[in-house]
């Protein structure tokens, strides 16, 4: 009777000891598929600045200098910055989610990552990728909040927006940017890109773009306004922007939550401000309290060095 027992205690056991088995398998193969991760890849510090920069002499004696892309074709993720850098890459960061707690080496510490997956992986999954190695180099830790801020909304002001379609070589609207490279030595911007100038030859400040959508040259503005700008004119499709404003008096403080004032000085009081300028385009910005998403940072290590082999000892 005892022997009897045993054995179904055994058998019992065994059949327990299978199922979690089992189950730890399942959750394990469902983080894979919930977490992927690069073949390979490598953390290095950068000590003496990014090399990532490409600088081409052009005739007049100026230097015109290029970023690449940190998405390569092939699967492959290759840059150089800071963590404050890569998380916005990896969480594809603009005018809806905002990035709090970030430590302050976060945006001061340069890291060169070199990593690659699969050769037909998109953009998305190189994101998706990036995640899971910040989580595991980085020890990044984060949540999301969703609080009322105060910004201000870019609206279609009374009588209609008057915004330039981006047009492609042929004179047709553009619906999607095109895959063109950066012309050395050349003022105009590419397909997608957006230009700042503090004080150009006439003593304004200018807020350029190329074929971008609203949604992204609302977040650009805070280089305007110092504080977050959310587009809430419904407006689809891509447009070429410029606005030229008074330069402002002393330094533009950059906040998340907008002061309850628009009065934003300008060294030229007699020029147009950002207000007067979007209106010329059928534009306004009002304030307004709004849910925002917030990416909060609960925590962040510095990494350790490493290579495609694994840790390696810090130069």
């Amino acid at each position: 009777m005892r022997a009897k027992k045993s054995k179904c205690s055994l058998a019992t056991l065994s059949a327990m000891l299978a199922i979690l088995f089992h189950l730890s398998s399942l959750r394990a193969q469902a983080q894979s598929e919930s977490e992927p991760s690069f073949n390979t890849a490598s953390v290095i510090p950068e000590n003496g600045g990014c090399r990532n920069r490409i600088s081409q002499p052009c005739p007049d004696g100026t230097t015109h200098v290029t970023v690449p892309s940190p998405f390569q074709p092939g699967g492959r993720y290759q840059t150089c910055g800071n963590l404050e850098n890569f998380v916005r890459d990896a969480f594809n960061t603009g005018n809806r989610l905002k990035v709090f707690g970030l430590p302050e080496w976060g945006s001061r510490d340069l890291y060169e990552i070199d990593a690659k997956g699969d050769d037909d992986i998109g953009v998305e999954q190189i994101r998706l990728m990036l995640r899971d190695l910040l989580e595991k180099r980085f020890r990044l830790k984060f949540h999301y909040e969703t609080r009322m801020i105060d910004v201000y909304t870019l609206l279609v002001a009374e009588g209609g927006h008057k915004l330039q379609p981006a047009m492609d070589d042929s004179g047709a609207p553009l619906n999607e940017l095109p895959i063109i490279s950066v012309e050395p030595c050349s003022d105009n911007l590419r397909a997608g890109a957006m230009q700042s100038i503090s004080n150009d030859s006439s003593g304004l400040s200018v807020l350029g773009a190329k074929a971008v959508d609203l949604n992204k040259f609302a977040g650009f503005m805070v280089n305007a306004t110092g504080c977050t700008v959310v587009d809430r004119t419904e407006i689809e499709g891509l447009f070429d922007i410029k606005l030229r404003y008074g330069p402002y008096r002393g330094y533009l403080p950059s906040s998340i939550s907008c002061p309850p004032s628009q009065d934003l000085p300008s060294t030229k009081p007699s020029s147009p401000s950002i207000f007067s300028a979007l209106k010329e385009l059928g534009l306004e910005l009002k304030l307004a309290k709004v849910p925002l998403e917030l990416l909060i940072i609960d925590d962040a290590r510095k990494p350790e060095c490493t290579d495609s082999s694994g840790v390696i000892p810090c130069p």
